[in-house]
């Protein structure tokens, strides 16, 4: 895909220095042989070194890893392969894809195929008909369509049908492209949690946006060691929690921040002193006979003293022993 890109972007820039959007004449795309083979060397010169930043990072990843078959990070397509295979389990939708790299690799082959023959068909095209461009009114151009040199419209079924490829080559390429940019994104996120474990997000939406940067980014991060990210997350948590505390501030749920936790070991606990305890309280279990405020009157300390006849009451001292006499 990578190829086709730059090969469409070196044509649309011709085109535009030429001024043909604007005089609507694009004779001199037709039968340019040397235009066509310098975007083509193009695109193929920035997929090779885009393959080779590739390679190297992904060469260097596994020997730290001590993976076999580092050979396999230079070959094309089944670099993809070994990238997976660096990146280990993957998620899709929250299901697990231990083998991520496949499925990078077979889209990316129908990326490259899908791409090459989008090239084939307009160079044939421009080699065989004239490109002209149908204006409005006004001088807009609505669209573009191939003709013979005499302007009469292509006889060739073969033609025809690489007319009609062309006019939805937009669509497919744009389908393939993102159908290989998801399958890369999971691979790239796996990957880059290992050796980013910071950053690793943004990186791999750059990786979604812009697939060409991927190589770029895996040969950056070439020289980082591998870190369990399970391991980093644990470690990030701790420090947090040494700073800020535990969930639930001041010390974690339960705690609160007076000492002590919320429910235990404060106000009113089983563990604390009452701080009103003695304020008012009287002796339950019985106190002296000096302790009985109205003892003059005849009350006896103990309140459940016996009376000699065997009833319950006061002692000799009443002060109406002398009526009961």
């Amino acid at each position: 895909m990578t190829i086709y890109r730059i090969f469409d972007s070196f044509i649309t820039m011709y085109t535009y220095t030429k001024g043909c959007y604007n005089t609507g004449n694009f004779e001199v795309l037709h039968n340019n042989a040397k235009l066509y083979a310098a975007a083509v060397l193009s695109g193929v010169g920035v997929w090779a070194i885009l393959e080779l930043l590739l390679g190297f990072g992904l060469y260097a990843m596994a020997k730290k890893r001590n993976f076999e078959k580092r050979y396999m990070a230079f070959i094309p397509f089944v670099n993809m392969l070994y990238a997976g295979r660096l990146a280990g389990e993957t998620r899709l939708f929250g299901q697990r894809m231990k083998h991520a790299g496949v499925f990078v690799m077979a889209a990316q082959i129908i990326a490259v195929l899908v791409g090459g023959f989008t090239i084939f068909a307009e160079v044939t095209l421009n080699a065989n008909y004239l490109l002209k461009a149908v204006s409005s009114a006004d001088g807009r151009i609505l669209s573009l369509v191939y003709v013979t040199e005499s302007g009469g419209a292509p006889a060739s079924r073969f033609a025809m049908f690489l007319i009609g490829y062309v006019n939805v080559a937009s669509y497919v390429l744009s389908i393939v492209e993102l159908v290989y940019s998801v399958f890369l994104f999971i691979t790239a996120s796996a990957l880059f949690r290992t050796y980013a474990p910071a950053s690793y997000t943004w990186l791999a939406f750059l990786s979604l946006f812009i697939p060409a940067a991927f190589p770029i980014i895996v040969f950056v991060l070439r020289n980082k060691p591998p870190v369990d990210y399970a391991e980093y997350i644990r470690k990030k948590r701790e420090a947090y929690y040494r700073r800020y505390g535990a969930p639930g501030g001041y010390g974690g749920y339960n705690n609160s921040p007076y000492g002590g936790g919320y429910g235990g070991g404060t106000y009113g606990s089983a563990g604390g002193a009452d701080p009103y305890r003695g304020n008012g309280e009287g002796n339950r279990s019985g106190g002296s006979a000096d302790d009985e405020p109205f003892s003059e009157f005849g009350g006896s300390g103990n309140s459940s003293g016996n009376r000699a006849d065997g009833g319950a009451g006061g002692n000799d001292d009443s002060p109406f022993s002398d009526i009961d006499g």
